[in-house]
């Protein structure tokens, strides 16, 4: 399964660039959140995390900024701006989306996806998870997200997942890949 490490911008600011220089050898990706800045701060950060690492990075949200860096892609959710309009304006830009449902995957043509949470995950409000999914039959790539850990991402082997995606796991991330090969 691939590794779609997140790299958020509430979470690691502080030490972003150590962060995702920890990530970077065992992540097929990774998504730059960061959300509710001002457009010249993603752009900067985004472009030096772009010039200092080779993997494909994806975005928070911002297709403009994604395009201009050489980001690989943008990650929607469901206040963004449509995936179809994304893909005819960014064409070069591969389209990923927050899910939270089988459904609602179903409903929207993106190249991939996130879906979660299907681990316990803390938040400031109430979590309930969606639980071990088999997605096997969708014909989509999605990335499992939300808990999971070198605990549990065994449980996922076999039920039809591209890959595994997280915020928490950066201090187990080469004993999950180490399980995940």
């Amino acid at each position: 399964m691939k590794i779609l490490f997140v790299l958020d911008y509430e979470t690691f600011k502080n030490n972003l660039f150590e962060t995702a220089k920890k990530a970077s050898p065992y992540s097929d990706y990774i998504w730059f959140r960061i959300k509710n800045q001002d457009a010249k701060l993603i752009y900067d950060l985004s472009l030096k995390l772009r010039n200092g690492f080779q993997n494909k990075f994806i975005l928070s949200e911002r297709a403009d900024i994604a395009n201009a860096v050489g980001f690989h892609g943008v990650h929607l959710n469901k206040s963004s701006i449509s995936p179809g309009i994304i893909k005819k304006s960014f064409p070069g830009l591969n389209i990923s989306y927050s899910a939270h449902s089988l459904s609602e995957i179903e409903k929207l043509n993106c190249d991939f996806f996130t879906l979660s949470p299907i681990f316990f995950t803390y938040k400031p409000y109430e979590v309930k998870p969606l639980g071990v999914l088999n997605v096997k039959n969708t014909g989509k790539k999605i990335f499992a997200l939300g808990g999971i850990n070198s605990e549990n991402m065994f449980k996922l082997k076999g039920k039809g997942f591209y890959g595994i995606a997280g915020i928490s796991f950066i201090n187990q991330i080469e004993k999950i890949k180490e399980q995940n090969v």
